[in-house]
């Protein structure tokens, strides 16, 4: 039996011990935890990394100057919801979709959305509308996706006819009705990480104002209230990992292209992992909102090009996804068709290039890594 000055000491080391333990880092004090909602984040590890993730992500998004104010706003609304939450699991899905809102794509793909105009392609250009590899020539996939593209006049059609490539395999594509709280997650994380606000007023007077982005979010949600097409693509393993998933294919306005979702295995609501993994474009806080016109980009005449801003096209319109299998593994593409990272850049070719891009992707190992690249050019 110890005996009482040991057994003090031993106490002491033990307390000394705990409090040398360091603390669950969170963007907030755990010692004054205000409410429930951040006393469970405090005493659970898995909440406490979303939360330092959140604030990392929080802090490079208030980088964009035009859209600050609303991220703020936005991150208030946010943290008035999730402190409505009862349990962990609600406190994680909170975290999950603010960390798709607020997150950039991989730096590393962000690269391939620069078009650089080659020497070659201006000294002679196409003789007809094409997509050229730039990017994995000698990949099997890469050279048996050129050859589909090179086989159809309109290659990115939702009906593809893979007779010629019977290598490549499109999944079946089956209608789905967008309902309840899944139609709300969606709707909400689009409005919040790919819609631009300035599409759904007069841009013209654009000033950023709370009021503006009252209406602008009054009129996307209104305007979008009906579906136009969605299509839900039963049991494709999107990420290759043995476990198919539910991934959702779906135009979000009347003259949108098609975004890309995973759901979870009930179909109930989004997975903000998943999804957070295969959405590769760039959200509308790292594009802006506004933007100089250039008169040279699509040819405007000049009662138009003697404007100074016009409004940056939201993602909604400039990314387009779709899936496709070849010898076992699964991919995904996206068509990103949009000139302004490139007019930026300084890079716009005096020729009527369109800046689009088609970027096929491997998801792996909770990895995604860009394939192949095609570069679209016309005469």
């Amino acid at each position: 039996m110890l005996g009482r000055n040991k057994a003090w000491l031993l106490l002491a080391v033990f307390c000394a011990g705990l409090f040398a333990l360091p603390a669950l880092a969170t963007s907030f004090d755990c010692k004054r935890a205000a409410n429930k909602v951040e006393r469970i984040i405090c005493k659970t590890p898995e909440l406490s990394k979303l939360d330092d993730q959140l604030a990392a992500a929080y802090k490079v998004a208030l980088t964009f100057k035009d859209r600050e104010d609303f991220i703020r706003r936005d991150q208030r609304r946010w943290v008035r919801s999730r402190n409505r939450c009862d349990t962990a699991a609600c406190i994680k899905r909170h975290y999950q979709m603010q960390l798709l809102v607020l997150s950039l794509p991989n730096p590393a793909i962000d690269v391939a959305f620069d078009y650089v105009p080659s020497k070659e392609l201006a000294a002679k250009p196409p003789a007809k509308p094409e997509f050229i590899l730039v990017k994995g020539k000698g990949v099997g996939i890469c050279d048996e996706f050129q050859r589909h593209l090179d086989a159809h006049r309109n290659p990115l059609h939702a009906e593809w006819d893979y007779s010629k490539t019977p290598a490549l395999k499109a999944p079946t594509l089956t209608q789905y009705y967008l309902a309840g709280t899944l139609y709300e997650q969606i709707y909400n994380l689009v409005w919040a990480r790919d819609a631009n606000p300035a599409n759904y007023v007069d841009y013209t007077f654009w000033r950023g104002t709370k009021k503006e982005y009252r209406e602008a979010r009054y009129e996307f949600f209104t305007a979008n209230s009906n579906m136009v097409f969605s299509r839900e693509l039963a049991k494709f393993d999107i990420d290759n990992d043995g476990s198919p998933e539910n991934v959702l294919l779906a135009q979000m306005c009347n003259s949108c292209d098609f975004l890309m979702f995973v759901l979870n295995k009930k179909m109930t609501g989004l997975d903000y992992v998943k999804t957070a993994l295969v959405l590769r474009h760039p959200t509308v806080a790292q594009r802006g909102v506004l933007r100089p016109y250039n008169p040279q980009e699509w040819k405007l005449p000049s009662s138009v090009a003697s404007e100074e801003v016009t409004v940056v096209r939201d993602s909604l319109h400039a990314a387009d996804y779709s899936l496709i299998s070849y010898k076992g593994k699964n991919y995904f593409y996206m068509e990103w068709d949009d000139p302004v990272l490139n007019q930026r850049a300084g890079k716009l070719s005096g020729m009527d290039y369109r800046a689009s891009r088609l970027h096929l992707f491997l998801a792996e190992k909770k990895q995604v890594k860009e394939v192949c690249t095609y570069q679209y050019v016309s005469p």
